[in-house]
C-alpha cells in the first residue's frame, strides 16, 4: 500500500493563553486523522502520550510514536527521522525551522497575521525556507478553518503522490 508519510507537531512546549492561538490541539486536529493513505509521525517534542492515546484510540496505528527518540534534545535523531517524511506540518516551533533548514516539505500552519511578513508570494512560500508554506485558513482566528484548510490539502497532496 503507497502511504504518505506525515509528520506532526501541533503545538510549542511553551504555551501560554496568547501563545496558545498559534496552536492546535490534537482533538482540533481530528479531521487530518479520516485522510486515507496518511501515516502520521509523531513529532511533538514534549510530553503528549495522553494525545497519542486518544488518537490510537479513534484511529489505531494512524499515528506512529518512535518512543527512542528524545525529540528534546537528540536534534541528529529528530533530522534523521524527519529526512524519512513525505510531508512535515507544524506551527511555528523549532520543528518547522528545523524541517525547513534540511530541506524537507514542510507546512507552518499558522492562525493569525503575525506571519505574514513571512510570505513571499502568493502561495505562502517562507522567506527562510522556499521548501515552507505556511498555510492558513480562510478565516483567520478561526481555528476550525484552518484545519479545513489543511485537511483540503493534506487531502489533495495525498492523492498527488498516489499518482506518482
Amino acid at each position: 500500500e503507497n502511504t504518505t508519510i506525515v509528520g506532526l507537531s501541533w503545538r510549542s512546549s511553551l504555551t501560554t493563553h496568547s501563545r496558545n492561538e498559534h496552536y492546535l490541539t490534537i482533538e482540533e486536529l481530528e479531521p487530518l486523522f479520516s485522510v486515507p493513505g496518511v501515516t502520521f509521525v509523531n513529532l511533538q517534542y514534549d510530553e503528549c502520550n495522553e494525545e497519542l492515546a486518544w488518537v490510537e484510540q479513534r484511529y489505531p496505528n494512524k499515528i506512529v510514536n518512535f518512543e527512542d527518540v528524545d525529540h528534546y534534545n537528540d536534534f541528529d535523531s529528530v533530522a534523521a527521522l524527519m529526512k524519512c517524511m513525505d510531508l512535515i506540518i507544524s506551527p511555528a516551533t523549532t520543528v518547522v525551522e528545523l524541517a525547513g533548514a534540511l530541506g524537507c516539505p514542510t507546512w507552518l500552519f499558522s492562525n493569525s497575521s503575525e506571519l505574514d511578513w513571512r510570505k513571499i508570494d502568493a502561495h505562502g512560500t517562507d522567506v527562510w525556507h522556499n521548501n515552507t508554506t505556511i498555510v492558513e485558513g480562510q478565516v483567520l482566528g478561526d481555528k476550525i478553518s484552518l484545519v479545513e484548510t489543511l485537511y483540503s490539502q493534506l487531502l489533495a497532496y495525498s492523492k498527488s503522490k498516489e499518482v506518482d
